[in-house]
């Protein structure tokens, strides 16, 4: 039999999915997917938020987890919190866990990305804004200012993009022509557009 014939009766398939710890904090106990997944069966454990799934894994923690999360957020949470006094999340632990065997058109990766946070308890602005006050919703809106120019001001070098000179992640520019990360401001208008990746 030729090695030709023998190549072609191969059959691929993808491996059992393998965690990938990025990050836990000391002391964290990790959950497994299997018990995430165990926690999505009571609904009281689940939080809808912008298409993505977080679950309650104790009173005071919660995973956001699924093919459309990423692993930059979580990175950009501990910067935001190690560069600035605005309140973000305490971060506890972040994995990847892939591949898993599922159409990618209809999930996007392979992969699924998980982060664990501290659960902030409360109404969320989106469903509080429109009980408040004025004067309530001036306050916040002043807060949320100063929040934007504090991360704003941390220094960047002239970088625009995400942490650890990654590329710009805006899902809004999803569809765009022209991706890309963009270095300098001034090059954007001599590249003929202003759409980043």
């Amino acid at each position: 039999m030729s090695s030709t014939t023998e190549f072609s009766s191969c059959q691929f398939s993808i491996s059992d999915p393998l965690l990938n710890v990025q990050y836990s904090a000391p002391g964290f106990c990790l959950p497994h997917p299997n018990v995430v997944n165990q926690l999505c069966q009571d609904q009281s454990n689940l939080i809808f938020c912008h298409g993505v799934t977080i679950v309650k894994i104790s009173p005071e923690v919660v995973v956001k987890f699924g093919a459309h999360v990423n692993i930059i957020e979580a990175k950009t949470m501990i910067h935001v919190a190690q560069n600035t006094r605005v309140p973000v999340p305490k971060l506890f632990a972040y994995y990847t866990y892939g591949p898993i065997d599922r159409d990618v058109g209809d999930y996007g990766s392979l992969y699924d990305t998980y982060i664990f946070m501290s659960l902030i308890a409360g109404e969320t602005l989106h469903t509080a804004w429109d009980s408040l006050g004025v004067s309530a919703k001036s306050h916040i809106s002043g807060q949320i200012a100063s929040y934007i120019q504090e991360i704003r001001d941390i220094g960047n070098d002239g970088y625009i993009g995400s942490v650890d000179h990654g590329p710009v992640t805006d899902r809004s520019l999803a569809t765009s022509l022209d991706k890309g990360t963009k270095p300098r401001p001034w090059e954007w208008n001599t590249q003929g557009s202003l759409a980043l990746d």
